[in-house]
């Protein structure tokens, strides 16, 4: 009986042995201290028969975290949100807790506005969780109806104060984001920020989504980055840890297994940090201090050009001197690079600076609000009306300030509500709609919509103000509602107006004819899903109306019969407005490449900025000149007539918007850093 009892506890013991080893085998990171999952780039409910496997397989991990780095969504419905939901439930009920940030797909498309949370008074989806001795945060880089990412001031300086506070409390920071923001990969204008933070404070690990791939990695300022492959293709990331080390693994749901991407060590390394710029303003001459013993090669960026790329290993020189440093506006944003075994230093600075002489734009003033600048600036009675993504408003006249006032986040554009300009209409995505003196800054008249307001359409008694999905026909007088239309999706973009009639893209697959008494006269197609015209203004030339859709066409529709007059295809011009001059119409493409078509649809020239262009549109700044922003700061001058041009770097950071002025030659320039700046042609 013994010996039967002794061979049925061996044979048992085997069995947990061979189980045990089979499942350590199959889930590596069991035996660690801890883990937790990150699934980026989900789309959902695109593919949702493989988001929803691997739901399912995180029940059999049961994680400490699930944390959801955004492109939640496909467009970002509430159809498709409820979807999601619903099958993350099973989550819920089993007790795994998780949080989210959003991506580009969550807010591109979506008339709900869907971040919850606000930093002085500034919208983000952002959160921070401990696990352990981790600490996860995670970071918010979505813009509203736009593809590229941004931070912002207020956020950033929310992830300086917790990784202040993590050092402190002796907790190990984990950044985690939807785009990538530096290192091997730069889908963001303000990342550079953070990465200049990384030099600061230790934060052993970086991961981030965006790019559906697991091929961008590296060691860059102390921090390993990584990006993460997508969810909606059968992909999930985790982190796991013992007393020594971060372990990411990636988990493939077509070969069922992990596989251990890298280690990271929680001990501190060592590394090289001094890389170091002076500068001398009067001959613009900068110096850069670099040690050949820790550096291989170092590079240096100014205003996106290369002034340094050099080898150290044969030399013995700790400074390089780099003369005739001038800048055309007296900015120069130096990015510098430091390659050591292992591990790249990256590290920036913005410097004053020689200015060239020979420039032909000169800045006039500048001046620094609190946030981005989404909102379109006006110039009326005598100075500048801006707003900011936090609410702040203000009354500047030659750069200086008049009178600030604050309101709910902005992010339509202002209209004046005559030509006299005494007084502005402005709403924010709270549903607050104002009528302000221009003088003083005093609300005169108050209105409250449902739905935040993403634009303002100026006519000549009413306006067409763009709510969420609707368009709102309000009498100017007395901001009464005489009409109310659903446009069947967003509603981003200023309408055109001419003749009593406004004409209104929506991403609802339409551009809406709404006279001003409000009636809706006329509907005319321009696709469905991602490509269709909601995010242009059009123009009208004659009988012919032009817009452009995201399915890289410009399209020129007969307003009487509807019919096509022409169609120009293959050119990424979906995010640009339609400006018109004489019997000519000009847009841009998200490549940098602005196009000249004149009313019959004839290509009269193309101009390759050499630079991405998704927030600004073509302005006619005079008879001879044409101008636009770039996402990479700067200022391309187009010859009218030729398509020739010359780009200034004017700032560090996406410019929002480009607005003439009736100075002749003069303009506004707007960035997602909050700087507005006022710009001219010739000497100052």
């Amino acid at each position: 009986m013994r010996a039967k009892f002794l061979l049925l506890l061996i044979l048992f013991l085997t069995f947990i042995y061979l189980f045990s080893s089979t499942v350590f085998a199959q889930i590596p990171f069991l035996s660690h201290k801890g883990f937790v999952a990150v699934l980026s780039d989900l789309h959902y409910p695109y593919r949702s028969n493989i988001t929803d496997t691997l739901f399912k397989k995180l029940l059999e991990l049961k994680p400490s975290y699930v944390f959801l780095t955004g492109d939640l969504t496909e467009m970002g419905s509430d159809v498709e949100f409820s979807k999601l939901w619903k099958a993350i439930s099973v989550l819920d009920k089993s007790g795994i807790k998780y949080r989210y940030t959003l991506g580009n797909h969550d807010v591109r498309w979506s008339d709900i506005f869907r971040k919850s949370k606000r930093l002085s008074n500034v919208p983000y989806e952002f959160f921070q969780e401990t696990v352990d001795k981790l600490l996860f945060i995670g970071i918010d880089t979505s813009v509203p109806f736009q593809q590229v990412g941004h931070i912002g001031n207020e956020q950033l300086k929310w992830v300086e104060n917790t990784l202040k506070s993590a050092g402190v409390e002796k907790k190990i920071p984990i950044i985690l984001c939807h785009h990538p923001f530096g290192g091997p990969s730069n889908y963001t204008d303000d990342g550079w920020k953070l990465m200049n933070m990384l030099l600061e404070y230790r934060v052993p690990l970086v991961l981030y989504g965006h790019g559906h791939s697991y091929s961008y990695a590296g060691n860059y300022n102390g921090t390993w980055f990584q990006m993460i492959g997508a969810a909606k293709d059968g992909y999930m990331t985790i982190v796991s840890w013992d007393e020594a080390a971060l372990h990411i693994w990636r988990y493939s749901l077509e070969f069922d297994k992990f596989e251990l991407l890298k280690s990271v060590s929680l001990i501190p390394e060592a590394i090289e940090k001094n890389l170091s710029p002076s500068i001398e303003n009067k001959d613009g001459k900068i110096s850069i201090s670099a040690n050949p013993s820790k550096y291989n090669r170092i590079k240096a960026i100014s205003n996106g050009k290369i002034l340094l790329e050099r080898t150290l290993k044969d030399t013995s020189k700790t400074s390089f001197e780099i003369g005739n440093v001038t800048t055309d506006l007296g900015i120069n944003f130096l990015s510098l690079y430091g390659y050591s075994k292992g591990y790249t230093i990256h590290r920036f600075y913005t410097l004053k600076s020689a200015i060239n002489t020979d420039a032909k734009l000169k800045l006039i003033w500048s001046y620094e609000l609190q946030e981005a600048i989404y909102s379109k600036p006006i110039e009326v009675d005598g100075g500048i009306i801006v707003a900011d993504y936090s609410g702040t408003v203000l009354f500047l006249q030659d750069g200086k300030e008049t009178w600030k006032m604050k309101i709910g986040p902005v992010f339509a554009n202002i209209v004046s509500e005559s030509d006299s300009g005494t007084s502005f209409f402005i709403g924010d995505i709270d549903g607050n709609m104002y009528v302000i003196e221009t003088k003083t800054g005093k609300i005169l008249k108050k209105i409250k919509l449902n739905e935040p307001i993403y634009t303002i359409s100026n006519g000549k008694s009413t306006l067409l103000v763009g709510a969420g999905r609707f368009g709102y026909v309000i009498r100017k007088s007395d901001l009464q509602i005489i009409a109310k239309h659903d446009l069947k999706g967003l509603v981003q973009s200023e309408a055109y107006f001419e003749n009593g009639v406004y004409y209104q893209t929506s991403w609802g697959g339409g551009i809406y004819i709404i006279a001003e008494d409000g009636r809706l006269t006329d509907r005319i197609d321009t696709g469905s899903g991602y490509y269709t015209a909601g995010a242009c203004k059009p123009a009208v030339i004659d009988e012919w109306l032009f817009y452009t859709t995201t399915g890289s066409k410009v399209v020129g529709v007969n307003l009487k019969d509807k019919t096509k007059k022409w169609e120009a295809g293959n050119i990424t011009v979906g995010y640009s407005s339609v400006e018109k001059f004489k019997d000519f119409i000009f847009v841009s493409s998200l490549g940098g490449t602005v196009y000249k078509f004149d009313k019959n649809g004839k290509l009269v020239w193309k101009a390759n900025t050499g630079s991405p262009i998704s927030f600004s549109s073509p302005r006619v700044l005079s008879d001879n000149h044409l101008i636009i922003g770039t996402n990479s700061g700067e200022i391309a001058l187009i010859d009218i007539t030729t398509g020739s041009f010359s780009k200034y770097f004017a700032g560090p950071s996406y410019v929002t918007h480009v607005v003439p002025t009736s100075n002749p030659g003069t303009f506004i320039v707007a960035f997602a850093d909050g700087s507005v700046k006022m710009i001219r042609i010739g000497s100052t």
